[in-house]
């Protein structure tokens, strides 16, 4: 089972490049979105983490990308 599968009653976003380059450096970002959690894509699809909204910042709960 894909372990984005875990967390399926969640909202999905995807990032943009920018948005991704800061969350593979675990740096918080700018992001519109309600407050609460997500699962996290890239524009390929790939799920590569947790993330949490709060006041309009994204940041990481758990990521699940390689480094």
């Amino acid at each position: 089972m894909p372990v984005q599968e875990l967390f399926k009653a969640l909202d999905a976003v995807t990032l943009n490049a920018q948005q991704k380059e800061r969350c593979l450096c675990g740096a918080q970002f700018p992001f519109e979105a309600a407050d609460g959690r997500y699962r996290v894509f890239d524009e390929d699809g790939s799920f590569i983490m947790l993330g949490c909204v709060e006041k309009g910042i994204m940041s990481t709960v758990k990521s699940f990308f390689e480094v």
